[in-house]
């Protein structure tokens, strides 16, 4: 088991991205990040590598944690999909498998990404995708979370009346609201910082007073260092 504690999220600043942070983990926490969302695999599998780009691998979660950043896992997504139940089912069977393989405590937020579905899908495709997604990933002991992306086929009118979820992490496209809650997490615009791409992401409150889980690592951060203020001097000095 990682160490660290599952915890309600914080107001924090933090990154996703799709690379490799074992050995820069402590200098994005030293920039002013709190967190950090990181990739799984679409498969059944874990990886073993700890640098360069692809899927989290258990020594890179350590390494992350060690750092003071706090963790949550996301799954790939695949350009063109075409979604349906079974296919919902299994990726979100997979993502469950594989935060357990890595050994992040049931209880964490796991993000599905919804996003660059086929041309040809449909809302009612969509739909059926996520919400198998989420009931195997609840399955298996995690808070499913979706990230709604460009080309998701969940409109507005879906993505609060049809779907299980209760996280919705909003990308930094135009994308629909959810109505009545609202977002979790936000998505800036992709930019590199110490060598690598990386999305910024801000942690919230939503409507209903929801917030994601992370794995927070022990001892708790100290609130006092992060707070949000440092996110324009880091956005203007960082190159």
């Amino acid at each position: 088991m990682l160490p660290g504690t599952v915890q309600k999220s914080a107001a924090r600043l933090g990154f996703d991205t799709v690379w490799r942070l074992t050995s820069l983990a402590p200098v994005f926490y030293h920039s002013g990040f709190r967190f950090c969302v990181r990739y799984i695999s679409r498969a059944d599998f874990v990886s073993e590598e700890t640098e360069g780009a692809g899927s989290l691998s258990a020594a890179e979660a350590k390494a992350i944690l060690g750092a003071g950043l706090a963790l949550m896992p996301v799954q790939y997504a695949k350009l063109g999909y075409q979604p349906s139940a079974a296919g919902g089912a299994q990726l979100g069977a997979n993502a469950a498998k594989n935060a357990t393989k890595l050994g992040i405590p049931e209880g964490c937020t796991v993000w599905c990404d919804a996003e660059a579905f086929a041309a040809d899908a449909s809302t009612n495709d969509a739909v059926a995708f996520v919400n198998a997604w989420h009931e195997a990933v609840d399955a298996g002991g995690y808070r499913p979370g979706i990230y709604v992306g460009p080309n998701s086929k969940l409109t507005t009118a879906v993505l609060y009346s049809e779907l299980k979820f209760q996280s919705y992490w909003k990308s930094a496209s135009y994308v629909g609201n959810v109505n009545t809650r609202g977002y979790q997490m936000m998505q800036s615009l992709h930019q590199k910082i110490h060598g690598i791409t990386v999305d910024f992401d801000v942690t919230a409150i939503d409507s209903k007073k929801g917030r994601p889980y992370w794995l927070q690592p022990d001892p708790p951060e100290d609130d006092q260092e992060a707070s949000l203020v440092e996110y324009d001097a880091l956005r203007l000095t960082q190159p």
